[in-house]
């Protein structure tokens, strides 16, 4: 008798085990989306800030107390509106729309472990949008952010986003009248800018 109860208490503790380890788990996995406020600065482009959206997946690691590391997989769009100044030509008014799979991987840091947060970290861009071989198809920049956990699955958040890659690339001019002389050179350095407000439901 006293084999079967010592038994019985065994196999309960390992069926509390999964159970525990389930509650203590630092990986969750969730969905994202949001708006975003987008443009392209530079030296000769003056554009205001234009409206879109982002979704996406997301996972989070929390690996210490006050420090998570998130990762996301994001379609977004973004939108503009604005003039190009030329000086061989009047200010011309452009609207682009381009599309781009994001994915930023930030650290989170949690202040004195409250449900506020601060966040930064780098992120890689792939457009979607056909660039007629001017515009970089890959992009790079930086994110920073700040949050706030409402409970234990919603975190909202908001973000500043910088390119810090032209994205465009060097040009090639042929002169046919000199001879099909080539020229080389390097467009004004332009970038994407942009603001966001996000929702991320963790399951």
């Amino acid at each position: 008798m006293k084999n079967f109860f010592a038994l019985l208490s065994s196999l309960l503790m390992l069926g509390t085990v999964p159970t525990a380890l389930a509650q203590t788990q630092p990986f969750a996995w969730g969905v994202t989306g949001g708006v975003n406020l987008s443009r392209l600065v530079g030296k000769d482009i003056s554009r205001p800030l234009r409206p879109g959206y982002r979704v996406g997946l997301v996972g989070e690691y929390r690996f210490a107390t006050r420090w998570t590391l998130v990762g996301e997989l994001v379609y977004s769009s973004q939108n503009g509106l604005g003039k190009v100044r030329s000086p061989l030509s009047n200010p011309a008014q452009v609207y682009y729309q381009n599309q781009y799979i994001i994915l930023p991987l930030l650290l989170r840091f949690d202040p004195r472990q409250s449900a506020f947060f601060l966040e930064a970290g780098p992120q890689a861009a792939s457009s979607l949008t056909h660039t007629n071989g001017i515009a970089r198809r890959f992009g790079f920049g930086l994110v920073l952010g700040v949050g706030y956990r409402l409970g234990k699955h919603v975190i909202a958040d908001a973000r500043f986003t910088q390119d810090v890659v032209s994205r465009l690339k060097p040009i090639e001019l042929v002169f046919p009248d000199q001879g099909g002389r080539i020229f080389t050179g390097s467009p004004a350095r332009t970038y994407n800018q942009g603001f966001s407000t996000n929702l991320t439901y963790i399951f």
